[in-house]
């Protein structure tokens, strides 16, 4: 009897999160936003506004085009071919922002942060589109053990490529970086792109190699246009189906908070407890290694338990150590905590993909991937925004810190209100 889940495709089809794990790890995270910030853009104030304005609009585009493209995919398959249109689009933005020098004309400036907008689209789109073939490469029973094995590939892959820059490019301290490039017009910076490229091409080909295509036959010719009618077909379930609509709302929130962390927690750290950028860098190699680890755990028990009662078990997780460092007096305490709070937040992340695939209506998996990422983009100013004003009031980094945990426990509440039995609809 042919096996109709083969391991091989469920690896191919994992590695791809290890592929674009460069991108977030070395583009947005840790190593491009902070290069441009302080040594492209006239001043790092600047700089962090513009950084922030590009993935604002990158995040509108999104907003736009991922329910869009999902609906339409859901009507002509063809997902693998989606996923490596989009990350095609990525990769080649990304090798664009290399020509960003310290102290840039205008123009080069607004170059790369075209680039950075294009790129983050492609990244994003990729991702609804390759989200939504996880019920075709994993069986009913196994999603959120395939979904955690892959989320946790990612998290190693990140630290791997992080790795292989800060010493091969970067160096630490006292010790030269395998290949020492220039840094009169930061070479040996500008060279991480080139890396992110290659990663992300080298690993996903497995993806595109050995997943079979699925596609289907589209009931008209008016591809777009049907589209367009099955997405408002989608937001009017949502005024009815309440689980969906709790669950996307409440989500979008505790992501925002996620993604708050995520951006802010490393210069947190920094201000906070006095770090210097290599304590910082290998700091997020250590919250790297213990989120990689929460997956590698919550892929043996997901299924067993439900993707949702793993979701709510997270957060409630991440709100009682989430208090523990904001109140951590000195490093030791923060960065026990810290890497403590580090094993909860993969498992949330990939648990919330799988209930999406679970929970999305007959027939609109990538829309539902696309209407899943419209609603996070939706409140994505919300955190930054309150952890602004939080710190501005207080004068406190904690606080700002402390405004991350309400945005969990807001999304608990929400979340909660759900029944486990909503997300075996689908299976």
């Amino acid at each position: 009897m042919q096996n109709l889940y083969p391991k091989r495709h469920i690896w191919a089809w994992a590695l791809y999160d290890w592929a674009n794990s460069g991108f977030t790890t070395i583009i947005l995270t840790f190593v491009f936003g902070a290069y441009f910030a302080q040594s492209v853009a006239p001043t790092p104030a600047q700089g962090l506004s513009w950084w922030s304005y590009a993935l604002t609009i990158s995040g509108l585009g999104l907003a736009i085009l991922g329910p869009l493209c999902g609906a339409v995919a859901d009507r002509i398959g063809y997902l693998k071919r989606w996923t490596g249109a989009m990350a095609a689009v990525a990769m080649v933005a990304t090798l664009v922002m290399g020509f960003a020098v310290p102290q840039s004309s205008m123009s080069i400036i607004l170059l790369t942060l075209a680039a950075l907008v294009i790129a983050n689209i492609g990244f994003e789109l990729s991702l609804v589109f390759n989200n939504a073939m996880l019920p075709q490469v994993a069986p009913p029973a196994k999603m959120g053990q395939v979904s955690s094995l892959a989320w946790g590939l990612g998290y190693l892959g990140g630290l791997v490529c992080l790795v292989v820059v800060l010493f091969g490019l970067v160096g630490l301290g006292e010790m030269k970086p395998w290949i020492d490039l220039p840094r009169d017009e930061a070479e040996y910076i500008r060279a991480g792109v080139i890396v992110v490229f290659i990663w992300y091409l080298l690993f996903s080909l497995p993806l595109f190699l050995m997943v079979p295509e699925e596609k289907r036959t589209a009931q008209s010719g008016h591809i777009w246009k049907d589209g367009i009618l099955s997405l408002k077909q989608s937001f009017q379930i949502l005024r009815t189906n309440k689980p969906w609509r709790n669950f996307l709302i409440g989500s979008a929130i505790y992501r925002d908070g996620l993604t708050t962390l995520f951006s802010l927690g490393g210069g947190y750290a920094a201000a906070r407890y006095d770090l210097s950028i290599p304590e910082i860098l290998v700091f997020g190699i250590g919250m790297n290694v213990t989120a990689g680890i929460g997956c590698l755990v919550a892929s043996f028990i997901e299924d067993k338990v439900g993707s949702l009662r793993m979701i709510k078990v997270s957060l409630i997780a991440l709100i009682l150590i989430g208090v523990a460092v904001v109140w951590a007096p000195g490093r030791t305490e923060f960065y026990a905590t810290a890497l403590m709070l580090g094993f909860f937040i993969g498992p949330v992340q990939s648990a919330s993909r799988t209930f999406v695939a679970r929970i999305a209506p007959p027939g609109k998996v990538t829309e539902s991937y696309g209407l899943y990422a419209l609603s996070g983009r939706a409140v994505a100013f919300l955190g930054p925004f309150f952890f602004g004003i939080a710190v501005a009031l207080s004068g406190s980094m904690a606080m700002g810190m402390a405004t991350i945990i309400g945005f969990w426990i807001v999304g608990w509440l929400l979340v909660r209100t759900l029944d486990t039995q909503n997300e075996h609809g689908n299976n």
